[in-house]
């Protein structure tokens, strides 16, 4: 159904509010909501409005009060009743109609929108009508944002009659919302889950669009409002924080985390140091074992304790008391000895701490022969090595002592004849002596042998690399793991977790790989190996669709791109790779978008983009030219036009309108505008310019004859459409007297009843349709 906004002028107003509104003033207490139950009213103060959840198809009437407030820069000339109520900005853009009507003095309303956090600092945030401008019966204004609203403000239409006006109004919102979306949740919010006591903690939730208040609770008791709190803690436990993200229409469910607050810790230390050295810990020099407490408080302001148990190590002496044959050697520490002698190495325990090695080495002159063969362990850390020597000359029988370097005694026997093999089995790894004694007791020889261990057997992994994943892609299967194995005693043998034994592994996915490496000799190593992937690639896609601006306006946007191995390129619609996030200049249509990361991996993410009714209107001809008090009907032509509104000066007074039609007569000269909006809320203008033709035709009679012919029977003035009325009109005789003077709402016209035939003055004040006035004058013959 088309609007009319005739006989006044249509108007649009701008709403300019900023977006970067401080947090501290979004955050402050917002009005109540109005009760759901009741019909939502305007109020006098500022400090009684509440907030309406929506203000599409909001309607009331203004009232008057006794006592109001309207800031001291409303743009009225007179305050008369101030109104207020509250909305909230459910978009960030926002086109909302005015319609006004039934006004009690055919006036109309004044109307601003104002922002004013706590009803303080009363600041304008849109064009203002008032005074002249006001919104008239019968008209419309649309007023839409320039800058995009900060979703979730509160805002306030202020509103006043004016001349003290009482009019009936309807808000329509045509494109946008200013209803508030529900909240979806409260969190998640950042800070540490573990703490110590009487430590102030900071905690941060993340804003979610529309929500403006937050509050903070510890176990069910508020604690703090607003998007973040300073909390600390005096008891040990496990606390409940949670934050509740609401506005003024909705509240979120809230999002909770546990808070651990826990005790002072203590931390052991059992350590050494060397005697005679500097032992220091927090600055402190210990230089005596014992026991010591220190007590910190740590970056975060935690207490921190810590207990040293130190022991003092001092030097050790190790004397070792040996003999070899003379014309044999020993092997110590490296070093080679072949003469008696007492000798000293100088060297490092387990500790780090200094070890003196005394040797005592004495010759022996051997009367037998012997060999032997040494057997090294089969794995590292067993005690399966063995020796196996035989008596080759000499006076048998035999008595053997296997001994350790120490002096220890592994095993021996005796009855040992020439040629005849012993062997000693289960040796650990180490350095040992077998003496050999002839049956008088005397040293017939000394076998210096070394029981030695494998290298440890071990195995090198390695595994695929695309961009410091193992895979290239969330889910894929083309992991690779290289396994070569080192050390133990080859052959080896692999045996996987799941089964599988082969070195080299393809076609993997992400997991942990376990496996089991066995040598020749049954030793194991035992590990595994990890296979990591990237995270599916994530991000936001906005499919802006094609606006008011035209059909190839639509807009594709991916933001908060993540997960892959990164280095993201985009791809829309099969077409043209590029590191470009954003694809403008689109026409509606089915559209997929590709996010691609380094390893090729991709992510699609579909839309669809519709295309925005847009309207059009044409007016027919450029300009026209109408004589004052005459009708012109100018014909037009729209298109996808859910709306008509014919903008339009009061002086060009329409007197008639149609879907393709307005009939107007004009007044004064001015350009009338037509405007067709879509059910997109796109708009489309046409004007024309309507010139006045200002001829004022006036023609007075020089003579009449009242003899009741018909013809000129009376006095009056003649005139054309232009003429509103004939005011005043007075008729003289010839010495001056007045004769005849037309009576207020009478007829301006004069039938020279009874008076005698002759010539006669007259004058008469002419009003024109377009309130000019002029006084006209003359002479008349009355004929009898």
């Amino acid at each position: 159904m088309p609007i009319f906004s005739y006989p006044h002028l249509y108007f649009r107003f701008v709403l300019t509010i900023g977006i970067a509104t401080l947090l501290g003033q979004i955050m402050n207490s917002q009005p109540a909501v109005c009760p759901p139950d009741e019909v939502p009213t305007m109020t006098p103060f500022c400090e009684q409005a509440c907030v309406i959840c929506d203000i599409d198809g909001f309607t009331g009437r203004n009232g008057r009060d006794e006592n109001y407030f309207l800031p001291a820069d409303f743009c009225t000339q007179v305050q008369h009743n101030g109104k207020w109520i509250g909305f909230i900005a459910g978009s960030e853009n926002l086109e909302v109609r005015m319609s006004v009507s039934n006004c009690e003095l055919g006036i109309g309303l004044e109307i601003a929108i104002y922002e004013a956090i706590d009803c303080d600092n009363y600041t304008v945030v849109s064009n203002c009508f008032g005074g002249f401008s006001s919104i008239s019966p019968g008209t419309s204004g649309v007023f839409s944002n320039l800058q995009p609203l900060t979703v979730g403000q509160y805002y306030y239409l202020v509103m006043d009659g004016g001349l003290d006006d009482v009019c009936d109004w309807e808000f329509t919102v045509l494109s946008g919302t200013t209803e508030v979306q529900p909240l979806t949740d409260s969190g998640p919010f950042e800070g540490p889950l573990e703490i110590c006591p009487n430590v102030a903690a900071n905690y941060l939730t993340e804003i979610e669009t529309g929500a403006t208040e937050f509050s903070w609770t510890l176990d069910n008791t508020i604690v703090a409002n607003g998007p973040s709190a300073q909390l600390t803690f005096a008891e040990t436990g496990s606390f409940e924080l949670c934050v509740t993200a609401a506005n003024a229409c909705d509240e979120a469910e809230p999002f909770c985390r546990n808070i651990l607050v826990r005790e002072t810790p203590i931390t052991i230390i059992d350590t050494t140091f060397c005697t005679g050295d500097d032992f220091f810990f927090a600055d402190s020099l210990l230089d005596s074992g014992g026991q010591y407490q220190f007590n910190f408080v740590t970056a975060e302001g935690c207490d921190s304790n810590f207990v040293i148990n130190l022991t003092e190590v001092g030097t050790d002496v190790v004397t070792l008391d040996l003999a070899i044959c003379l014309d044999d050697e020993l092997s110590l520490n490296g070093q080679t000895y072949t003469t008696a002698g007492n000798y000293q190495q100088a060297l490092l325990n387990q500790f780090g701490c200094d070890s003196l090695l005394t040797l005592e080495l004495e010759t022996v002159d051997c009367t037998a022969d012997a060999s032997f063969v040494s057997n090294e362990v089969s794995c590292p850390g067993l005690a399966d090595g063995s020796v196996s020597f035989t008596v080759t000359s000499g006076e048998a029988p035999f008595v053997y002592e296997l001994r350790r370097l120490t002096g220890e005694m592994v095993a021996g026997g005796f009855g040992t004849q020439l040629n005849e093999p012993v062997t000693e089995a289960g040796l650990a790894a180490g350095q040992y002596q077998v003496l050999l004694y002839n049956r008088f007791g005397d040293i017939a020889n000394i076998l210096n042998v070394i029981i030695s261990t494998p290298t440890p057997l071990n195995a090198q992994i390695t595994i695929s690399n695309f961009a410091s994943f193992n895979t290239s892609c969330f889910g894929s299967n083309d992991g690779r793991i290289t396994l070569s194995p080192a050390g133990g005693t080859p052959p080896y043998s692999l045996l996987w977790q799941d089964g599988s034994n082969e070195f080299i592994r393809n076609g993997l996915n992400a997991a942990d790989y376990a496996f089991t490496l066995t040598d020749a000799n049954g030793c194991t190593f035992i590990d595994e190996a990890t296979l990591t992937q990237p995270s599916q690639i994530t991000a936001t896609v906005n499919f802006s669709n094609p606006g008011c601006g035209g059909a190839n306006s639509g807009q594709i946007a991916a933001t908060d791109v993540a997960g892959g191995a990164g280095n993201y390129l985009f791809r829309l619609n099969g077409g043209s790779v590029t590191d470009a996030s954003t694809f403008s200049g689109l026409a509606n249509g089915d559209y997929v978008l590709e996010v691609i990361d380094v390893n090729n991996c991709r992510s699609e993410f579909n839309g669809t983009l519709t295309e925005s009714v847009i309207p059009a209107v044409d007016i027919s001809g450029e300009a026209i030219v109408v004589g004052l008090g005459e009708q012109a009907r100018i014909s037009f032509a729209s298109i996808n036009a859910d709306t008509l509104i014919f903008s339009a000066d009061p002086a060009l007074n329409v007197v008639d309108s149609g879907s393709q039609f307005i009939t107007i007569m004009p007044l004064l000269s001015s350009t009338l505008m037509i405007s067709a909006i879509s059910v997109d809320g796109c708009l489309a203008v046409d004007s024309i310019r309507v010139s006045v033709d200002g001829r004022r035709e006036v023609y007075a009679p020089n003579a009449f004859s009242p003899n009741g012919d018909g013809v000129n029977d009376d006095f009056r003035l003649f005139f054309g459409p232009s003429v509103a009325s004939v005011q005043n009109l007075r008729v003289f005789d010839r010495w001056g007297g007045l004769v005849f003077q037309q009576a207020p709402e009478a007829e301006a016209s004069w039938d020279g009843f009874k008076f005698g035939a002759g010539a006669y003055v007259w004058s008469a004040r002419v009003v024109y349709l377009d309130g000019f006035e002029e006084k006209k004058s003359g002479s008349v013959v009355l004929i009898r």
